[in-house]
C-alpha cells in the first residue's frame, strides 16, 4: 500500500533506486515522482510483479496506484457506541429486575453459525468469489457466492486458501441487529422478513425462521425497555458517513475478477442491513476493524475479518510454604524448646530478609491499592449474573487493614537505625494503632464504588511507526486515599516512638555481639543469655535468615543475606542445668 516515509529516504539515497538523489519536496523542480509513480518502486523491488492480477487491476481502479495508499484505522462513531451501549445496558437491567424476562432471553435460541451472503451478489451471473481479502487480490481459491464469502484481510487471512466469513451470534447480537434493522428499516419488519434473512445464509437450516421470529417476539414483548429509536437512526446516519463495506473479488465471464463492494447498510439490498448490523456489533465490541483504504483515485472502506478477544486470566497467587516449613523442623527437632514469642515477628523479620526491603515495600504499596479498591462481586440473579459493589462487612474490614501493616514493617526496619533501642517497644504499638486507624477510617468512609466508561482514543508513535489505544477507564479506587493511608502509618509511628522516648528516656542499648543480624532482628527478637553469653535458637536464627546445622561443636551456618557459608568451631556449654538444649542453639557471642 504505502512503504512509509523511511523507505522514501532509502530510495532517495540508493544509486540502484530510479529516484537517486532526487527531492522529495513537490515543489522541488527535482520532484521524485514529477514523472516516476512510486509503483513503480515496488515493481523495482520485486514487491509487485507486472502485469498486475485481474483483481489488483480492479482495485487499483478504485484506489489509484500503489504504493500512495493510506491505510487509516476508522474509530467506531460514537452514535454507534452510544446506541450500543444503551441497548446492552438496558438489556442487562431487563434481565436483572424481570426474572420472566431473564427466562425467555435465556432460553433465546441462536444459530452456530452464520455465513451472510447478499441477495444482490447470489443473482450475480457467475455467482463466484475468488476471495474477499483486499491484500492479497484475486490469489485465492475460488468458491460460488452462496456457499459463502471469503473472509476479509486479518492478521490470520491468508492468500491462495479457503476462508470463509462466519459469525458466530450471540443472543445480545441477535437482539441488538432485530432492533437496529427495525428501526432504520423503510418498511419496518414483517414476517416474511425473516424468510429473507435466511436466504441471505448459506446455513439454511430448518428452524432458522422460527428463530428469528423469537428474538423478534421477544423485542415485541419488551419494546417499552429495548425501543431506542432515535440513538438506532443516528448510529444509521454516522456509518452512512463513513460508507463501511464489505468487499469481494468477484469472478467475471470473460474470467477476469473485479471488486464486489456492498455497504453493510444499504438500500439497494435492504435485507442486507440485517446482517450490516450484526457486523457493527461485532466491530463496537472490538471483535473487528474498520480500516479506510485512501489512494489517490478514490477510498474503500471495509471490514476486517472477525477475532475473538485473547482472554488473559490471572493466575491463582501461590502462598509461599517453605519458610514455614523450616521453622516448624527446626521447633520439632528441637522438641519445643524456643522462643515462642519470636514467631510473632515472622511477618515483620521474615518479609525484611527473606523477601527484602524493597520487594516488600513494592508489596505494601499493593495491599494499599487493594484497600481502597471498591469490591466488584459477580452476584447471580435468576438465571443471569451481574456485578455488584456490595460493602464490606466490619470483619472483611479488619482483614483488610492489616494490609496497612505492611508499610509499617518496612518503615520500622530503615529507622531502626535511628530508634535503635526503642524499637521493640514502639514497633508492635505503631502496627496496631495503624490498623486500628486504617479500619475506624475505612468502616465510616468507604472507597467509592467502581465506574467504567469506553472511549476509544488512540495516539501516533513516531508518524506511522505504532498506534497507542486507550479504549476505556475503569476506577475502581482513589490515589489520595492511598497516601492518606501513608500518612496514617507515618503518623502511627512518629507517635508511639515519641512516647516511648518521653516514658522511657533512659532506655538502655541492646548489646548484641554479632554481625550476622540485620537491626529488625537485632531488636525485636529474643534471646537467652547465659553467663554473659547471648544464644538464639535454631528456629529464631531462621527467621533472622541464618540456617543453620551444627555437629557436635562445629556449625554450619548459611547466611541468606549475603550468601556466605561459614563453618565456626565453639566452645560448649555442659555445666549449666541447660546445656542440653542451649547445644540446639546458635552462640552469637562466639561468632
Amino acid at each position: 500500500m504505502y512503504w512509509a516515509l523511511a523507505s522514501d529516504f532509502w530510495a532517495v539515497g540508493v544509486n540502484a533506486s530510479r529516484i537517486a538523489g532526487r527531492s522529495l519536496l513537490r515543489s522541488s523542480s527535482d520532484f521524485a515522482f514529477a514523472n516516476v509513480s512510486s509503483e513503480q518502486l515496488l515493481v523495482d523491488n520485486l514487491t509487485l510483479s507486472y502485469p498486475l492480477s485481474s483483481g489488483f487491476h480492479s482495485l487499483s481502479s478504485h484506489l489509484g496506484p500503489f504504493n500512495a495508499v493510506d491505510m487509516v484505522i476508522v474509530p467506531v462513531p460514537s452514535p454507534l457506541l452510544r446506541y450500543y451501549a444503551s441497548f446492552r445496558d438496558a438489556l442487562a437491567m431487563l434481565s436483572a429486575a424481570n426474572l420472566e424476562a431473564q427466562a425467555r432471553y435465556v432460553g433465546l435460541p441462536t444459530k452456530y453459525f452464520v455465513l451472510p451472503v447478499p441477495m444482490v451478489w447470489q443473482a450475480l451471473p457467475s455467482g463466484i468469489s475468488t476471495g474477499g481479502n483486499l491484500l492479497c487480490g484475486d490469489n485465492a481459491v475460488s468458491g460460488f457466492l452462496s456457499f459463502g464469502m471469503g473472509i476479509g484481510f486479518g492478521a490470520t487471512s491468508y492468500c491462495n486458501s479457503v476462508y470463509l466469513e462466519a459469525m458466530q451470534p450471540t443472543a445480545p447480537q441477535l437482539l441488538f441487529a432485530l432492533a437496529a434493522f427495525n428501526a432504520t428499516s423503510t418498511p419496518s419488519m414483517n414476517a416474511n422478513d425473516y424468510v429473507d434473512i435466511c436466504r441471505s445464509d448459506a446455513i439454511l437450516d430448518s428452524r432458522c425462521v422460527n428463530d428469528y421470529t423469537a428474538g423478534g417476539g421477544f423485542l415485541e414483548t419488551y419494546d417499552s425497555s429495548l425501543a431506542f429509536s432515535a440513538e438506532a437512526q443516528a448510529a444509521y446516519d454516522a456509518v452512512a458517513v463513513h460508507n463501511v463495506t464489505v468487499v469481494q473479488y468477484g469472478r467475471q465471464s470473460d474470467g477476469s475478477s473485479s471488486l464486489l463492494q456492498l455497504s453493510l447498510l444499504n438500500s439497494v439490498d435492504r435485507i442486507w442491513s440485517f446482517y450490516g448490523w450484526m457486523l457493527l456489533y461485532e466491530w463496537t465490541s472490538g471483535k473487528r476493524e474498520v480500516v479506510a483504504f485512501t489512494g489517490d483515485a478514490g477510498v474503500v472502506t471495509t471490514m476486517s475479518l472477525g477475532v475473538v478477544p485473547v482472554t488473559m486470566p490471572p493466575d491463582a497467587s501461590s502462598i509461599p510454604q517453605a519458610m514455614a516449613i523450616i521453622v516448624l523442623s527446626y521447633t520439632l527437632h528441637m522438641r519445643g524448646h524456643i522462643e515462642g514469642l519470636n514467631l510473632f515477628e515472622f511477618n515483620r523479620t521474615v518479609g525484611i530478609v527473606w523477601v527484602g526491603r524493597s520487594v516488600l515495600f513494592v508489596r505494601s504499596l499493593t495491599a494499599l491499592c487493594l484497600l481502597h479498591t471498591s469490591t466488584l462481586t459477580l452476584s447471580r440473579r435468576g438465571l443471569g449474573t451481574l456485578l455488584v459493589s456490595p460493602p464490606l462487612h466490619w470483619t472483611k474490614i479488619i482483614l483488610a487493614a492489616s494490609e496497612a501493616t505492611w508499610l509499617v514493617y518496612v518503615l520500622n526496619d530503615i529507622l531502626s537505625c535511628v530508634t535503635q533501642q526503642y524499637t521493640p517497644s514502639y514497633a508492635y504499638k505503631s502496627s496496631l494503632l495503624t490498623w486500628g486507624g486504617t479500619f475506624l477510617w475505612t468502616l465510616f468512609d468507604a472507597p467509592p464504588s467502581a465506574t467504567a466508561n469506553v472511549a476509544r482514543v488512540c495516539e501516533l508513535i513516531n508518524m506511522d511507526d505504532g498506534l497507542v489505544c486507550v479504549s476505556g477507564r475503569v476506577q475502581i479506587g482513589r490515589v489520595d486515599r492511598v497516601c492518606t493511608t501513608v500518612g496514617i502509618a507515618l503518623g502511627c509511628i512518629v507517635a508511639t516512638y515519641g512516647i516511648e522516648r518521653l516514658l522511657q528516656p533512659t532506655l538502655r542499648r541492646r548489646d548484641i555481639p554479632s554481625l550476622l543480624l540485620n537491626a529488625q532482628s537485632v531488636y525485636c527478637l529474643l534471646f537467652r543469655k547465659v553467663n554473659g553469653a547471648c544464644y538464639l535458637d535454631k528456629a529464631s536464627a531462621a527467621l533472622a535468615g541464618l540456617l543453620t546445622f551444627s555437629q557436635g561443636d562445629v556449625w554450619y551456618i548459611l547466611d541468606v543475606k549475603t550468601w556466605r557459608l561459614l563453618v565456626v568451631r565453639t566452645r560448649a556449654w555442659t555445666d549449666h542445668d541447660d546445656a542440653a538444649n542451649l547445644r540446639h542453639c546458635l552462640p552469637l557471642s562466639q561468632l
